[in-house]
C-alpha cells in the first residue's frame, strides 16, 4: 500500500527532476553521464537502481519480482524507457515501454496481474511471451535483448539507444 502511496510523489518529483517539453532534454550526448545512484534517474516505480557503464546496464536479478519494475536510462537524443519482471516460472523479461505501434502516444504499459497492458490501446500480452520480436506489426511491447548472467541482466547501452526513437 506505501509502494502505490508514494507513486505519486515519486512521478512529481522525477517531473521536477526532468522537467516539461524539449528543452529540458539533456542535451549531453555522453550515456555515460547518466547518474545511476539516485532512483529519479533510473527507476520510477521502485527502490532498486539499474547500474550503468559505458557500454551495458546492468539490473540484478536480486531486484526482480513478478511486479513490473520501469527503468529510465538517459540517453544520447532521450531518455529511454524499458521495464523488467519475472513471469510465474521466475524467468526474466524485459521490453521497451513503448508499443511498436502506439509509441507516437508516448504512454507506455502497465501492468495487470500476468499481463502488461497498452496504456494507448488497450491491448494485454502475457507476461511470459514478452521479450520476441514483434513478427506480425501492430500493438507489441518494443523488444529489447539482454543477457543474463547468475546475478545480472545486462542491456547493451547501443541496443537502448537503437530505441530511442520510441522515445523522441
Amino acid at each position: 500500500m506505501l509502494r502505490l502511496a508514494s507513486l505519486p510523489l515519486m512521478i512529481l518529483g522525477l517531473g521536477l527532476l526532468v522537467g516539461c517539453g524539449e528543452d529540458s532534454k539533456d542535451d549531453s550526448g555522453d550515456p555515460a553521464d547518466t547518474d545511476t545512484d539516485t532512483d529519479a534517474d533510473t527507476d520510477t516505480d521502485s527502490d532498486t537502481d539499474a547500474d550503468t557503464d559505458a557500454q551495458t546496464v546492468s539490473v540484478a536479478l536480486a531486484d526482480l519480482s513478478t511486479t513490473v519494475t520501469h527503468y529510465d536510462y538517459v540517453g544520447e537524443t532521450a531518455t529511454i524507457r524499458y521495464f523488467a519482471v519475472l513471469d510465474a516460472a521466475s524467468e526474466p523479461h524485459v521490453a521497451f515501454d513503448a508499443c511498436d505501434s502506439c509509441y507516437p502516444a508516448d504512454k507506455g504499459y502497465s501492468q495487470d496481474g500476468d499481463n502488461m497492458v497498452c496504456n494507448n490501446c488497450g491491448n494485454s500480452y502475457a507476461i511470459d511471451e514478452l521479450g520476441a520480436q514483434n513478427g506480425g506489426g501492430g500493438c507489441w511491447p518494443g523488444y529489447l535483448p539482454f543477457t543474463e548472467t547468475d546475478t545480472d541482466l545486462l542491456i547493451l547501452v547501443s541496443d537502448l539507444e537503437a530505441g530511442s526513437y520510441y522515445f523522441e
